[in-house]
C-alpha cells in the first residue's frame, strides 16, 4: 500500500516537473463549414481528428450527447489547409448511429 503511494507521488511529481514552464497551446481556431462555424445542439459534444474515410486527410467526426448520435465532416481541403464538407450523421446499416448509454 505505501509503495502504490510512492509511486503515485512520483509521477505527480513528473507530471508537474513537466509543467513546470506552463502547457503549449496554439490560439484556438473556430471551424467552419460554409463560412459558417460548426454549432451543434446536443448538449456536450466529443470531437476528433481521425481519417475516416482513408483518403490521408484528417476529417472531423463529433459525437454529442442529446441523441447520442454522431456526425460526420468530410476534410476536402488538405491537410495543412483542412477544409470541411456539411455534416452528414454516420450511419450502420442504413440507420443512424446511435451510442448506446449515452444521452437522456
Amino acid at each position: 500500500m505505501i509503495n502504490y503511494f510512492y509511486r503515485a507521488a512520483a509521477l505527480l511529481a513528473g507530471a508537474h516537473a513537466l509543467l513546470a514552464d506552463g502547457p503549449q497551446f496554439q490560439d484556438p481556431v473556430r471551424i467552419e463549414v460554409e463560412g459558417e462555424p460548426i454549432a451543434i445542439a446536443g448538449g456536450y459534444t466529443f470531437p476528433a481528428m481521425v481519417d475516416l474515410d482513408g483518403d490521408k486527410r484528417l476529417d472531423l467526426v463529433v459525437g454529442y450527447y442529446r441523441g447520442a448520435g454522431m456526425l460526420f465532416y468530410k476534410n476536402i481541403g488538405t491537410s495543412e489547409s483542412p477544409s470541411y464538407a456539411p455534416a452528414r450523421s454516420l450511419m450502420v446499416n442504413g440507420e443512424p448511429l446511435v451510442v448506446p448509454g449515452v444521452g437522456p
